[in-house]
């Protein structure tokens, strides 16, 4: 997103899919797409995440 904004582009918000992977009905557990594991533990991505909500 930095780099967005950085080429001018009107960045306005970020939606992000699901904190917590989740069941899905065709795949099961297998899909993970979450910040969080089904177990609860964080996954790295939630520190880039929570990097990019911080107002600058």
């Amino acid at each position: 997103m930095h780099q967005a904004i950085a080429q001018g582009i009107d960045v306005r918000g970020f939606f992000h899919w699901t904190a917590v992977d989740n069941y899905e009905w065709l795949h099961g557990y297998d899909l993970q797409f979450g910040i969080i594991n089904s177990d609860r533990t964080t996954k790295p991505s939630s520190g880039v995440l929570r990097q990019e909500a911080k107002p600058s």
